[in-house]
């Protein structure tokens, strides 16, 4: 590639279009993504079978959204009895003015999953278990408290699970669509990111926690979401670069218009990773990958610009909003207590927020995050640093935000409801880095393997973490699979082999990258 002898590029300044990109073409792009989507498609399945159903995150009640949205049942309208006028909590009214009931056929009744809804619950549910609800003998209605979120993430898992004849059988159909759904995104995303250099993958590699793993795996909308909020914000910064190709726009629309619909602030997180990319980009560069979209960007802009209005019209007419008033700007002030939780919770805390990794792993992957981003501003140009840290400043604005407009409602927010904006930090800044990585810093060329490396110890720590609470509890033997009170179907073994195996291709493709460098 010919050097550039543009003064102010040399200086690190960039210019309108990202010319000093010097990462060169590469034919092993989708070779390099293929390898991202096995390596994390083993740890999802080994993930997804190594929790008992229903002790993924309010699983139970995602279940029954999932259960309606599958028969074509979109907007559920049918409300729990009312609550007396005095004497309940906050936290019980918000959840039951977020409450709709769904028909339920006693074959599919989420009995057997109720006991894992109990935080430090450890064993299989037998009948007689405390925590479990009797079996009914006929057609039910049911409360579901995530009754009046958008059903679109749901309709692919729903779907699948029509093919279950029980509600274990159900709920793993059910994670399977989420599965596929979340990979599918994935899968685009890596090829985005690679399609001119893999290292850029890097900052995708740091993203994908332990905990974005473990939600890809599980009954929710959230992995999807999460999912989403990769592939939307991967297509843009793809397109932030010269030559984009075509398919690029229609990737670009399919991630902007599940990023919306999937979740009641799809569309914030959509405006602030468009502003991401226009930063990044500059906007006469953006305006030439605008023109060279042709029909294809025009119809972009029309899907997605259709989808946040789906999205607010949704809002609007169906979902519930916390109470919120002049009090919330005054008390922002007092969530920045809660911010080291929900990092934590952004790395991996696992099943009812009370399986939690070592603390060595929540050093681990903080300073893995800090170690790409400080290298970004290190090596960045100025318009890169700038952009890195508005974009840091967004993520901590709207987490405090969204932590404090739930904790009007009762409850304060949980890392997974972040994690679709929270990606942008490691992903923006292996774009820098990748931008960079010609400059000869030795560093640059060290941080593939360094951070996959990582990665593949924090994805061990996860499903350990996973496989120990749920088969013996957290104070349980360390040897687990000896004597468990629980244990996936083929036993611990398989799983704990797939997981390895994921964990190894990581490592591997670390090497690679490392050698392409």
């Amino acid at each position: 590639m010919a050097r550039n002898t543009n003064p102010a590029v040399r200086a690190g300044q960039q210019d309108d279009h990202p010319a000093q990109y010097r990462g060169a073409s590469r034919a092993g792009g989708p070779k390099y993504s293929a390898l991202v989507i096995a390596a994390y498609s083993l740890l999802v399945a080994s993930f997804m079978f190594s929790t008992p159903p229903g002790a993924s995150p309010d699983e139970g009640v995602h279940y029954l959204k999932a259960l309606a949205a599958g028969r074509g049942d979109i907007v559920l309208r049918k409300e729990p009895p009312p609550l007396p006028p005095t004497g309940v909590p906050q936290t019980i009214r918000w959840l039951h003015l977020q409450t709709r009931l769904v028909t339920v056929p006693p074959h599919l009744a989420p009995a057997p999953f109720s006991c894992w809804s109990y935080q430090f619950y450890v064993g299989a549910c037998k009948p007689g278990d405390q925590a479990r609800s009797p079996a009914p003998t006929g057609t039910v209605e049911i409360g579901t408290h995530v009754g009046r979120y958008p059903p679109y993430g749901y309709i692919v898992p729903g779907a699948l699970m029509r093919l279950a004849g029980d509600p274990t059988s159900a709920l793993r159909w059910g994670r399977v669509g989420v599965a596929l759904s979340s990979m599918g995104l994935l899968a685009v995303a890596a090829l985005a990111l690679a399609g001119r250099d893999p290292v850029s993958i890097t900052g995708l590699i740091a993203g994908m926690t332990p905990m974005a793993v473990y939600l890809f795996a599980s009954l929710s909308s959230n992995g999807v979401e999460i999912a989403a909020g990769i592939c939307f914000l991967a297509c843009l910064l793809r397109l932030s670069r010269p030559s984009p190709p075509g398919w690029l726009w229609w990737a670009t629309a399919a991630a902007g218009a599940v990023l919306c619909l999937t979740r009641d602030l799809g569309p914030v997180w959509m405006l602030i990773d468009v502003a991401i990319f226009l930063s990044l980009s500059g906007i006469p560069a953006a305006r030439r990958a605008w023109r060279s979209g042709g029909r294809a960007a025009a119809a972009a802009l029309v899907i997605i610009a259709c989808s946040a209005g789906m999205s607010v019209v949704w809002q609007l007419t169906q979902s519930a909003r916390p109470p919120l008033g002049p009090e919330l700007i005054w008390n922002l002030g007092d969530r920045f207590k809660y911010l080291p939780d929900l990092f934590r919770q952004t790395i991996g805390v696992f099943g009812a927020l009370d399986g939690p990794m070592p603390g060595p792993a929540y050093w681990l992957g903080g300073l893995t995050i800090a170690g790409l981003v400080i290298l970004a501003l290190t090596y960045g140009s100025w318009r890169e640093r700038a952009v890195l840290t508005g974009t840091f400043a967004a993520v901590l604005g709207a987490t405090l935000f969204v932590d404090g407009a739930q904790a009007a409602a009762g409850f304060g927010a949980q890392g997974r409801h972040l994690m679709p904006i929270a990606v942008a930090i490691p992903l923006v800044a292996g774009e820098v880095l990748a931008r960079r990585r010609g400059g000869g810093a030795a560093l640059i060329r060290l941080a593939p393997l360094v951070v996959a490396g990582a990665a593949s110890i924090l994805q061990l720590a996860g499903w350990y973490t996973i496989a120990h609470r749920f088969s013996v509890g957290a104070t349980g033997p360390v040897r687990f699979f000896l004597e468990p009170q629980w244990s996936p179907p083929l036993g611990w073994i398989p799983w704990a082999l797939l997981t390895l195996a994921g964990a190894l291709l990581i490592t591997v493709l670390g090497f690679r990258w490392k050698e392409a460098a």
